[in-house]
């Protein structure tokens, strides 16, 4: 699933429509439905907020993993290193191209599929 398909997943879990995020975020509603329709992706500092208010690590936004959105808190460290770490990941993935992030994807499925 692509960025704006988990955006909208996580936000019809969470019950938060365009207007309420982007009070939340500080984000224009513009930037948010062109997020939606997935003209655009979110840079860092939305990515930030995004995950913040819908309560996801930012590397699932951006396509790791399943695509149930996981909650925040499932990190042992604290909140600081949850950020740190969901930032340091983002920054990796945002470097792979889709063929490698189709790589990726199916090693991280295999993990979990091994649990």
């Amino acid at each position: 699933m692509d960025f704006a398909g988990r955006l909208k997943l996580a936000m019809s879990e969470r019950d938060v429509k365009a207007a309420e995020l982007a009070k939340i975020t500080g984000i224009s509603e513009g930037a948010i439905s062109q997020y939606l329709k997935g003209k655009y992706q979110a840079g860092q500092r939305s990515l930030d907020k995004l995950a913040e208010a819908l309560n996801v690590p930012i590397g699932w936004l951006m396509g790791a993993g399943q695509d149930t959105p996981i909650p925040h808190g499932t990190f042992e460290g604290g909140k600081e290193e949850e950020k740190q770490l969901d930032s340091e990941i983002a920054m990796r993935l945002s470097m792979l191209t889709p063929e490698e992030w189709e790589k990726v994807d199916a090693f991280v499925q295999g993990l979990l599929a091994s649990r």
